[in-house]
């Protein structure tokens, strides 16, 4: 296995994935990557799916699972800058190769695999409503939620015809804020039948780290775990957040 691909999109997607699990399992493909693991407690689910097309080299000659250590990765990553090309092999059964390189510099490291072993878990459902929200509109409005101090559980309700909207919501109207579709709106999509909300740890959605120029789809469905989506081209993070009840 040798794949080759953008630093910037390793170290925003491993900041995610690194606040919910310290270790998982990256699985290689000959068309992609995916990594997907769920937190001790079983509140957040995170994968990520990386596809060829989206790397700078890619090449997997047989199916593999590799038990990774993310906070190993993760301090690798630092000295890696966004614009360089991080390359990952595997020839050995008991480390991974990371590579940073440019037209500067070239660094070296090996990462020792973990056994790990556990059930495979995926979350591939069809959520009833969904709205898109600049990135930097999502993390500002989180930051300005938490920052009141006054309740981790926050609502999250997406709206349709005739005024399609997303709203954040405090309980007991300690703090709210709405984003319109349409002119002069933040709201980039929306879709939905009906009203559909669910109530979340505030903590939980502030996991999610994303670049200013993306975007984060909200997921909303009665009977799933919140969905939170970003994503560029060929690449893929989400972050499932299990409902809570709304404090009284």
């Amino acid at each position: 296995m040798q794949v080759a691909l953008r630093a910037q999109l390793l170290k925003t997607a491993f900041a995610t994935i690194g606040a919910v699990v310290d270790q998982g399992r990256l699985r290689c493909y000959a068309d992609r990557l995916e990594f997907g693991e769920i937190d001790s407690a079983h509140v957040c689910f995170v994968e990520l799916r990386i596809e060829a097309a989206a790397c700078a080299r890619f090449r997997v000659a047989r199916d593999l699972e590799l038990g990774l250590s993310v906070a190993a990765l993760s301090k690798v990553l630092h000295f890696a800058q966004g614009h360089e090309l991080v390359e990952l092999s595997y020839t050995s059964k008991d480390s991974l190769g990371v590579r940073v390189e440019s037209g500067q510099r070239e660094l070296d490291f090996e990462i020792r695999l973990l056994q790990i072993s556990a059930d495979q878990i995926s979350f591939d459902q069809t959520y009833e409503s969904w709205a898109v929200l600049p990135a930097a509109e999502f993390r500002g409005t989180c930051k300005a939620l938490a920052d009141l101090h006054l309740c981790d559980t926050v609502s999250l309700e997406v709206l349709g015809a005739p005024a399609p909207a997303l709203t954040f919501r405090l309980p007991d109207r300690l703090g709210r804020r709405t984003y319109a579709l349409g002119a002069g709106g933040a709201l980039q999509e929306v879709h939905t039948a009906h009203a559909c909300s669910a109530s979340v740890a505030l903590s939980k959605l502030q996991l999610l780290h994303c670049d200013s120029d993306q975007s984060v789809t909200i997921a909303v469905d009665a009977q799933l775990p919140l969905r939170l989506s970003v994503g560029s081209a060929g690449c893929t993070l989400r972050l499932y957040v299990a409902p809570q009840e709304a404090a009284e």
